[in-house]
């Protein structure tokens, strides 16, 4: 197995990979959890392994060509791991309170959640997205997560960083048909974010797709 701090301005999680063939994979879930506990005592305040995601090492790290590896991930914060836990094991990603989380009712709320959790959940987010080759939720799970992402940094007045999140959606969105079969629902659902993308970056309002998964 090998571990990883992952360096963020503060380090508030660290991460450990564990090779994975055909193995049952809960049991091997279950084995990656006590290695991180052993090896990573300061970041156990939550801990769980992504159960939807196959990932490869960071560029940087060595390793077998085509070699598939479990990710698991340890939080200092007990209330941003298991956030981020739902995060990622849910089929549509969303935020556990989000209408006060992510519908902020002031740009001060927005930017005391932002600089509270907010970016530290969006951080490991990122970190768990940059490695992963292979997302068992469906095709659409990654582009919302960064719909959810952009709407943030709505809240918090920041036009730019939210049209680069939205173009990086929509791009997520445009390569999901190459890189995998897609069911009719998904197809449907797809279509849609995508026009709703289109929408949000011509700031468009008006009922969306989107806006229905805010409210589940």
């Amino acid at each position: 197995a090998i571990t990883q701090e992952a360096l963020s301005g503060e380090v508030s999680f660290s991460v450990l990979y564990t090779p994975f063939e055909k193995e049952d994979k809960a049991d091997k879930i279950k084995e990656a959890n006590r290695t991180f506990a052993e090896k990573h005592p300061d970041y156990v305040q939550h801990i769980f392994t992504d159960p939807h995601g196959i990932h490869l090492l960071p560029e940087k790290a060595e390793s077998h060509p085509g070699q598939q590896y479990l990710l698991t991930l340890g939080f200092r914060n007990k209330e941003i791991g298991k956030t981020v836990e739902k995060f990622v094991t849910q089929k549509l990603p969303v935020f556990p309170g989000q209408k006060l989380t992510l519908s902020p009712s002031t740009e001060e709320e927005a930017e005391t959640f932002w600089q509270n959790t907010g970016k530290r959940i969006m951080a490991a987010m990122a970190f768990i997205g940059s490695s992963k080759i292979k997302d068992e939720r469906g095709p659409c799970a990654r582009a919302i997560e960064q719909f959810h992402h952009a709407s943030l940094l709505s809240h918090l007045q920041r036009g730019e960083e939210q049209a680069q999140v939205m173009a990086q959606a929509m791009a997520e969105l445009a390569t999901v048909p190459y890189l995998q079969r897609v069911s009719q629902e998904d197809d449907k659902m797809l279509q849609s974010l995508m026009a709703d993308a289109v929408d949000i970056l011509a700031g468009r309002t008006g009922e969306r797709v989107w806006t229905k998964i805010q409210k589940v």
